[in-house]
């Protein structure tokens, strides 16, 4: 790797080596089903000579709102409340799973709260008072709720004040989850499992969680979902006296949530209002206050036959067109077929009336829910038009719009991108962005883009090109997203005298100096935080990057054939394609597998998968990462010559600041988050929270725990035990579902691995049951005090009336909060030490947690109240994850409908392109590094390892022999304060050898994965390096010069960078990878993924199932012992399967493959794209011995290899290929007596696009005698 400018006035390198000739034409071909046939791959011709139709659902490009997915049934009712959308008939409803501005599914039955008696505010005066009468009823939307108890239960569980660093960092010795509550054993509660290419492993030596790890998940999750608020009005959450927060006298003691909309029946401005009277649904227009029946429908008044005059009706923000002539049953159809995207269900009423019953309680999820990287490219094509470069002549360049040197997209640069395509858009439209289209033929400026009106009066439908143009009787139409959402305090500028607007009356800031500041991206949060937005920044240059590297492989297939162009727009797609599906391999493969060991390994994609977020993910189980974040975001100095983090100089900056401060993010804030958070270790996933988060978060008095507990109640969640009972019933019954058990789960979107966390979902059946399986056994008192508050003060105080105690919560005496707060912890320690209270613990094994009737409830039931969220944070987590069961099913459930559920997930999308290889072979610090500049970052960029080395740094030490270093050590002190011994690594010989000693790591604990098992980086020089890693999981950068690496034991990463290098996997899962030059690469023991890159190489798997790839070169590829996957990559290539059955893959060129094992001790190979007089095959003269001349070989097509040698037509033939299933056998004795060895098969295959194995295209090879060599 070579250097280069961390400050973004370069470019970067590509995290795609190259694109050889065989992706850019299945890129072509994904390009041709999108554009010309539709995105409809099963219209679509395939390359070949035979003109077969019907390419594999995964061809074409993603639609940015997802609706190229399948679709599933919505069931007729509107307040159906379970989860069961499959794929049913026809006749239904459609829903378009998983697209933007579609609803929000569950998985348990949605339950809104409901209590009398609570804290209110009196506004006047800012004293808070328990009003006894007063009712809060969250099924009711659009009233505002007063509800003190969120704030309470986050002061009384979520708060860390007086843990102990060690309990809230990443504690090593947290519990795991047992049916009998026991200790599960020690161990690591980071990853425990490591994956390859989809295919579970077990692993080993966990390392802690890394603050980028908490920022990843961030920027994930909101590429996953969005819930739009305001309409519904607000919860306001009562600070009461003795809260930290309580100002005395203030009329704002109280903390804000806004309530998530719901859908209601919203008929729009720019609806025609002639049409409406017909529909007889004038009355519910949105400038006129209206009732709803008892159904919160809307019944049309006026019952008709026919619409004598049609046009649009705009519904809960979404155009329905209904023609002219069209009946009521048609009206019903037409408002139907938008019922997923206006939430609405139209039927005809008793009296033939048109009805539209709104799906009660139901929430919109405003993002795209795939995995698809929405963040960069938007959810919606207007917001995606303007996130794409443009010249100045307004056509698209590939690129994504950047800002100046490479730096963030900010909202200046944003508008002026605008221009270059005609379009004019204010400081005004910032929160949402209008409805793009293209204009049609018979509009003015017919072929280009325009922003949306309708008519007021009319409906009808306009185009303007500016928006402040918009005219008084039109409305502009917006597209549902909007270009940001988090926006600093501030942002309107200075402020301006009463009555004076800080906007001028085109809509743009007279004062736009912050708003010009901040970033822009796909989803509208970029700016919540400094972090997120390094993460904004970070995939917009990976996007350029490869798009740079796509143009220069374009460039070297002209030479080839000089009629192949692309377009810009096709450039962007392809672009997007390769950067998408690889943060889509990396989300799966190294984020979401660290969190749980339950996500199954890819099986295909399957219709019973349903992607659409599920509101229980949404509003609940994927907030845990608030519990990660540390109380400052790390920021690490770079050297500007070199792009490694230095050791002095840090700059980190207090979380508090890094909220929606966009002035304080520069052109070098990515690569100093990136190199800062990675090397810190974040907090323990549990149920405590910083204080930051708690107490200041955006800088404002709010408290995140309580916002997330106030959230679950709101969207109608269920509490943590009756989500758990709802959850194993959902397992039960498809265990109990007659038929296959395999086919029932897939059905039901399930993997085998979830399935088996039946037992563990059984409802608790006590607080002591409850209090058994807390990773903090010492939460269980927080618990009791916040959900049995009532009951304990009333049995285990001094006073057993309620009144006293709820006047004493809000009396401004101190003394009085500090009575209220000992008497409830008091009356806490009484009920623990009742057995009557606790009740019983759960006695059954894990086959009795089967059976819902084994145990019943016993002791006090309010610890069935407690919150989704908080309560299953505060789980012992299964065992190898990082959730507790409960989140970890909801966790794993959900990732496994985005995996299964998507028609373009990676595996299936770039099954046999050389792309697939290239994303697969890299890691996720790769693009990072790729799109900082940042060097030398541990491979694992989700963890923090134990050690970094430089090879060239000055303070390395020198011993004359390998004794000298094992006997050296130094005094350092652990987490408890504890003096202790470690080992030291340095340069023997000029051989640098990693620490073989005792170790501390990075949270200060004394070898937590045993003596001589530190997990290191060592970054090369440009010089010839001679590294040993030992035992840990290494990770080794080579950079220039010839390299010899030993891996050692451990899960080893080894990149040899530029270089002739010499590469020992030795033990361990290892990922190997040569770089430039013509390198040589041994895997050792255990199964291997090794990657040549660049040059002639040899590599050799040796033992274990090893994953081998030549890439660019003309390589030799061996796999050893075992069966291995080798894969040639372009250039003429040798491939040797040896023992074992193997798949070998020749790619582009002359490649041959090799048969030189004994016939007793190989398996059959298999060879997926042998391409007749181009390959070869051959065969050991001395294996074979009995091969002498060419003639010896016959095909035939047969029904079995046994026949087929049996019908060899001549005496003498040896070798017999089956044209019919491409089986290659070998008869010994070539009289046809003997049943022969089959030694490969050959696999149907499309040379004209390698990719296809399925289609009417792909032929088995048509072998001849001339396709063999004997050697």
């Amino acid at each position: 790797m070579g250097v280069k400018s961390y400050c973004y006035n370069s470019g970067y390198d590509s995290v795609v080596d190259s694109f050889t000739f065989e992706d850019l034409k299945f890129i072509r071909y994904q390009w041709q089903v999108y554009k010309i046939y539709g995105n409809k791959p099963s219209t679509a011709i395939l390359p070949g000579p035979l003109n077969a139709v019907g390419a594999k659902a995964t061809s074409g490009f993603r639609n940015l709102n997802g609706t190229d997915q399948q679709l599933f049934d919505i069931p007729q009712s509107p307040t159906q409340t379970t989860s069961s959308l499959q794929i049913t008939s026809t006749t239904d409803i459609r829903y378009h799973a998983g697209a933007t501005n579609t609803l929000f599914r569950n998985l348990t039955a949605s339950n809104f709260s409901s209590y009398t008696g609570g804290f209110t505010i009196n506004f006047a005066t800012g004293s808070v008072n328990y009003t006894a009468a007063y009712v809060a009823d969250y099924s009711i939307r659009g009233n505002l709720i007063f509800d003190a108890q969120p704030r309470l239960i986050s002061n009384l569980i979520s708060n860390q004040t007086g843990k102990s660093s060690f309990e809230t960092l990443d504690n090593p010795y947290a519990r795991e989850w047992t049916q009998s509550g026991t200790r599960a054993g020690l161990g690591r509660v980071s990853q425990n499992n490591n994956t390859r290419h989809e295919t579970i492993l077990t692993g080993s030596n966990p390392l802690p969680n890394s603050d980028f790890f908490t920022i990843f998940g961030q920027y994930h999750s909101h590429g996953l979902d969005f819930l739009d608020k305001g309409n519904d009005s607000t919860v306001l959450i009562p600070l009461l006296p003795g809260d930290q927060l309580y100002k005395a006298g203030s009329t704002t003691n109280f903390m804000a949530l806004s309530r998530g909309n719901t859908v209601r029946v919203r008929l729009g401005d720019g609806s025609k209002d002639s049409l409406l009277t017909e529909l007889g649904l004038d009355q519910y227009a949105l400038t006129q206050t209206w009732d709803v029946d008892n159904e919160n429908a809307a019944v049309g008044r006026v019952a008709f036959t026919t619409i004598a005059n049609g046009g649009n009706v705009v519904l809960n923000d979404q155009i329905i067109t209904i023609p002219t002539g069209s009946t009521l049953n048609q009206v019903v159809d037409a408002f139907n077929k938008q019922s997923p995207f206006t939430g609405v269900i139209a039927s005809i009423g008793s009296n033939g009336v048109l009805k539209l019953s709104p799906r009660n309680g139901k929430s919109f999820n405003f993002t795209s829910a795939f995995v698809d990287l929405n963040q960069t490219y938007g959810s919606t094509f207007s917001h995606g038009v303007f996130l794409r470069e443009y010249k100045a002549n307004g056509e698209l360049t590939g690129a994504m719009l950047t800002g100046s040197n490479n730096g963030i997209t900010r909202w200046t640069d944003l508008k002026n991108n605008a221009l270059r395509i005609g379009l004019v858009i204010h400081d005004i439209d910032v929160s949402s962005v209008p409805l793009v289209e293209v204009i049609p033929v018979g509009k003015p400026g017919a072929g280009r883009l325009g922003f949306v009106t309708l008519n007021k009066i009319s409906g009808e439908k306009g185009y303007i090109f500016d928006t402040a143009l918009l005219t008084a009787d039109s409305v502009l139409v917006k597209s549902g997203s909007a270009f940001m959402i988090d926006l600093a305090n501030n942002w309107r500028g200075a402020t301006k005298p009463a009555g004076e607007s800080q906007f001028n009356a085109n809509g743009d800031l007279k004062d736009a100096s912050v708003l010009n500041l901040h970033a822009v991206g796909g989803d509208g949060r970029a700016n919540e935080n400094l972090g997120l937005t390094s993460l904004h920044q970070i995939f917009v240059n990976a996007h350029n990057a490869i798009l740079e590297q796509l143009e220069v492989n374009i460039s070297e297939y002209r030479k080839l054939n000089r009629d192949f162009t692309m377009s810009g727009e096709e450039k962007l797609e392809a672009a997007k394609l390769g950067t998408e599906q690889f943060y889509q391999h990396h989300v799966f493969q190294e984020y979401a597998r660290r969190i749980t060991p339950d996500l199954g390994a890819f099986a295909g994609v399957s219709a019973g998968f349903n992607p659409a977020i599920l509101a229980e993910f949404a509003s609940s189980t994927f907030r845990f990462g608030h519990s990660q974040l540390s109380e400052t975001l790390a920021m690490a100095k770079i050297d500007p010559e070199t792009g490694i983090a230095l050791t002095e100089g840090k700059k980190d900056i207090p979380l508090l600041q890094a909220f929606l401060a966009p002035q304080l993010y520069t052109d070098k804030s990515a690569a100093e988050i990136v190199a800062g958070t990675s090397n810190q270790v974040g907090n323990l996933t549990d149920e405590y929270v910083t204080n930051t988060l708690r107490n200041a978060l955006v800088g404002l008095p709010l408290d995140l725990a309580a916002l997330n507990i106030g959230r679950g109640q709101d969207s109608g969640i269920s509490s943590l035990n009756q989500a758990r009972r709802e959850m194993q019933a959902f397992l039960r019954n498809i265990r109990l579902t007659p038929g296959t058990t395999a086919t029932n789960q897939t059905n039901n979107g399930i993997h085998a691995r979830l399935a088996g966390q039946e037992a563990n979902l059984r409802p608790y059946v006590s607080w002591r049951d409850f209090g058994n399986h807390l990773l903090h056994p010492n939460s269980l008192k927080g618990f009791i005090m916040a959900y049995s508050r009532d009951a304990i003060l009333s049995s285990y105080s001094s006073n057993t009336n309620l009144n006293y105690w709820n006047n004493l919560q809000a009396s401004n005496n101190a003394a009085d909060a500090s009575t209220y707060a000992a008497a409830l912890s008091s009356a806490a320690d009484a009920a623990i030490l009742d057995n009557n209270f606790m009740g019983n613990p759960w006695t059954g094994t894990s086959v009795n947690a089967l059976d819902p009737n084994y145990q019943g409830t016993s002791g006090n039931q309010d610890f069935q109240k407690i919150s989704l969220w908080i309560g299953g944070l505060a789980e012992a987590r299964v065992p190898g994850g990082m959730l507790g069961p409960t989140h970890n099913f909801i966790y794993s459930y959900q990732m496994q409908q985005l995996q299964r559920g998507d028609e373009n997930y990676y595996l299936s999308k770039l099954g046999g392109t050389d792309l697939l290889a290239s994303i697969q072979g890299k890691v996720l610090a790769d693009l990072v590094m790729e799109s900082t500049g940042v060097r030398h970052l541990y491979h694992k960029i989700f963890a923090v390892n134990d050690a970094d080395y430089e090879l060239d740094s000055e303070s390395n030490l020198e011993f004359n022999s390998n004794a000298a270093l094992s006997a050296a050590t130094k005094t350092v002190t652990d987490i408890f304060g504890v003096s202790q011994t470690v080992g030291l690594a340095g340069y023997v010989n000029d051989v640098f050898i990693g620490n073989g000693g005792n170790y501390l790591d990075a949270r200060g604990e004394l070898n937590p994965n045993g003596i001589g098992n530190a997990s290191e980086m060592f970054g090369g020089t440009d010089d010839a390096d001679t590294i040993k890693g030992l035992g840990g999981d290494d990770c080794i950068w080579g950079d220039g010069g010839n390299d010899i690496a030993y891996g050692g034991t451990g899960n080893d990463f080894i990149d040899g960078g530029t270089g002739n290098d010499n590469i020992f996997a030795e033990a361990g899962n290892d990922l190997l990878r040569g770089g430039d030059g013509n390198d040589s690469m041994f895997g050792g023991s255990e199964n291997d993924d090794m990657y040549g890159g660049e040059g002639n190489d040899r590599i050799f798997g040796e033992t274990g199932s090893d994953d081998i790839n030549g890439q660019a070169g003309n390589d030799q590829l061996f796999g050893g012992d075992d069966s291995d996957t080798l894969k040639g990559g372009e250039g003429n290539d040798k491939l040797y399967g040896e023992a074992g059955s193997d798949v070998l893959t020749g790619g582009m060129g002359n490649d041959s493959f090799y048969f030189d094992q004994p016939l007793a001790t190989t398996g059959i190979d298999r060879i997926t794209d042998f391409s007749p007089v181009l390959d070869k095959l051959v065969l050991s003269s001395v294996i074979y011995s009995q091969l002498s001349i060419v003639h010896q070989f016959e095909s035939i097509a047969g029904s079995s290899t046994a026949n087929v040698i049996a019908e060899a037509t001549r005496s003498n033939t040896r070798i017999v290929y089956n044209s019919n299933n491409g089986a290659l056998s070998y008869d010994i004795d070539g009289t046809g007596t003997s049943p022969g060895v089959q030694i490969a098969t050959l696999s149907k295959f499309n040379p004209y696009f390698p990719s296809d194995v399925l289609s009417a295209q792909a032929l088995f090879p048509a072998l001849t005698a001339s396709d063999f060599i004997i050697g």
